[in-house]
């Protein structure tokens, strides 16, 4: 699933307070990832969490975002 870079970038600024100098190598330039991925547990039939991610553009640390909180996804089962 293609990201939505204006409403990801929008969630990040408003979300990522703290500094945003990269723990790794100290940068400051970040990237976001162009895809919705998915992460699950490592066993058959378990769910899926689709993340969002950004990566630091000089030493590759990569930090993942539940995409379902950031509204990037729609939630599996809607509140009424």
């Amino acid at each position: 699933m293609q990201i939505d870079y204006l409403k990801a970038m929008d969630w990040i600024r408003r979300n990522w307070t703290k500094t945003t100098e990269c723990p790794i190598c100290g940068s400051d330039d970040w990237g976001i990832g162009d895809q919705i991925v998915e992460i699950s547990p490592f066993m058959p039939g378990a769910p899926v969490y689709p993340q969002f991610f950004v990566y630091c553009q000089k030493c590759a640390y990569t930090i993942f975002f539940n995409a379902v909180i950031a509204g990037l996804v729609p939630t599996a089962n809607p509140k009424p």
